[in-house]
């Protein structure tokens, strides 16, 4: 009517709309409520504007180390399409991280050169953010970085400069092989490196994945590509390791998820994904994937690590001495776990379906080698 329609909401005051029809009105209520809805879906402090999506500002400024690896490709994609702003320190050329580009709208994913080791580097990349995920690892040493350095030095450095620089959240990524009586030297340094975040930094969130598998992953791809180049696939004490393999988009889920869960910080979750397998089974898996009739050859531990010693000198070996040690190592979440991907309301993906696809390019007969991740 002339006079105007009063709509009424708990989610916002009341608004006289004598301009604007009440159709009009409500549209502008429920594009607050989504903003609001945007607000309290992280457990920070942020200001969202936008009804969501890459184009939006989620509040979140966000600093991923490692955003170039494995794991961190796929978290920076869940913080881009919400419209986070996303910090990328690197230490390559822009071929690194040029990929990451699109994954956010124009401007918001900002690459910084850094050095891990220098304090006053870390400092920088870090200083706007108010949030921060450390997802810095590799699966075997370099001439420059050790286990020791990247999994304790440097997670200890990330550490200490988001407690003094009062980051509101820190997300650290381990493993749940981290023991530090483990045989293997990175399962060791993993451990170590967990407690010297705790010390650091207590209000951190540390999240312990099992074995990662995806399109990338260094699990499955560096058997079957073992498998192409020597004709076989070593098993080492039997293959009785039981390992738990996790689809690592539902880790990048269950990491954004600890965002939103007020009670995250101080907390360490396992991610692992629903089925629990041996070695021998999972290598009869990938045989199955590639089409292929199966080819292990049981070999004793010690001769097995003299083979991978000569393949350590190979820029991306499919096979270390500690490798060798980390099979025979369990890598499942352990039954009496609190916090898990299923406590923060996430599913975990099949290995059938999260594996299928990328593993047919390893067929004779080829195969597509893409996985929908949509």
């Amino acid at each position: 009517s002339q006079a105007g329609t009063l709509v009424y909401s708990r989610l916002s005051r009341d608004i006289y709309c004598s301009p604007m029809t009440a159709r009009t009105a409500l549209r502008h209520l429920h594009r607050k409520a989504l903003l609001r809805q945007q607000r309290n879906l992280h457990g920070l402090q942020v200001v969202a504007r936008g009804p969501g999506g890459r184009s939006s500002d989620s509040g979140i400024i966000a600093t991923v180390f490692g955003a170039t690896g494995f794991l961190a490709r796929y978290l920076v994609n869940e913080l881009g399409r919400i419209g986070s702003q996303i910090v990328v320190p690197y230490r390559g050329d822009e071929h690194d991280w040029r990929h990451l580009k699109v994954m956010g709208d124009v401007g918001q994913i900002v690459a910084v050169p850094f050095r891990a080791r220098d304090r006053e580097s870390v400092e920088r990349v870090v200083s706007k953010s108010n949030a921060v995920f450390n997802l810095i690892g590799y699966p075997h040493e370099t001439r420059n970085f050790s286990f020791e350095d990247v999994n304790v030095n440097i997670a200890r450095t990330i550490a200490e400069v988001c407690a003094d620089k009062r980051i509101e959240r820190f997300v650290h990524v381990s493993a749940t092989a981290a023991d530090e009586d483990s045989p293997s030297e990175w399962a060791r340094t993993k451990a170590l490196g967990e407690r010297a975040v705790r010390s650091a930094f207590p209000a951190a969130t540390i999240v312990r994945p099992t074995v990662l598998v995806g399109s990338e992953d260094r699990f499955f791809n560096d058997m079957a590509m073992f498998f192409k180049l020597f004709r076989f696939v070593p098993i080492v004490e039997g293959g009785t390791a039981r390992l738990q393999p996790v689809f690592v988009r539902d880790v990048a889920r269950g990491i954004m998820a600890t965002l939103s869960a007020d009670d995250a910080p101080g907390k360490t979750y396992d991610f692992g994904g629903p089925e629990v397998h041996t070695y021998n089974e999972l290598v009869s898996f990938m045989f199955e994937k590639i089409e292929h009739q199966s080819r292990t050859v049981h070999i004793p531990k010690s001769i097995l690590k003299s083979g991978a010693r000569v393949l350590e000198f190979a820029p991306y070996p499919q096979l270390t001495r500690d490798k060798v040690e980390l099979l025979t190592c369990d890598r499942v979440v352990a039954p009496n776990a609190a916090n898990t991907l299923q406590t923060l309301g996430i599913e975990p993906t099949s290995m059938d379906e999260a594996c299928s696809e990328y593993l047919s390019r390893f067929q004779s007969k080829g195969g597509t080698g893409f996985l929908n991740v949509a």
